[in-house]
């Protein structure tokens, strides 16, 4: 694990899964799945699975239309230095925001904040004992805004 900001789009594990997601065929189901994993877990939630659930919302967001500031930007996707095999492909947050089942959005809010207060949660108890932890709830609560909008 490795986190050099508090955004969700500065933890490698949460561009692990981005790469994985801009890779899939079925993007929507991948989506699906990092939300539920989290949902769906009520002992512990490891760091990996929270940042891809965190990770997932927020495309979930950028889908809807309201990325964050921090979302990776056209060069992410196509960096010159990168081989062209390794380059991961945009997605088409539009065209897979149409394929969403209208329930993602709530699961994202849900996922959220259970990432946020659960005891049990890795990552928030990575963040709770920096002195950053006061800005990562900050950036959590404009993901729910911005998924509730």
């Amino acid at each position: 694990m490795g986190a050099w900001g508090v955004s969700v789009f500065q933890d490698d594990s949460g561009f692990d899964w981005l790469d994985k997601f801009c890779r899939s065929r079925k993007p929507v189901e991948l989506l699906q799945s990092a939300i539920s994993k989290v949902l769906d877990n009520d002992t512990f939630i490891g760091y990996t699975e929270a940042a891809a659930a965190l990770t997932a919302a927020e495309v979930v967001a950028a889908c809807l239309g309201e990325p964050s500031d921090s979302y990776p930007e056209e060069n992410y996707f196509r960096d010159e230095w990168m081989d062209e095999d390794d380059r991961a492909p945009r997605p088409d947050l539009r065209r897979i925001g149409r394929m969403m089942p209208a329930e993602l959005t709530e699961q994202s809010i849900a996922v959220v904040e259970k990432i946020k207060t659960f005891e049990g949660c890795e990552l928030r108890i990575f963040w709770q004992d920096s002195p950053q932890y006061a800005e990562w709830q900050a950036g959590l609560d404009d993901l729910t805004e911005r998924l509730s909008d």
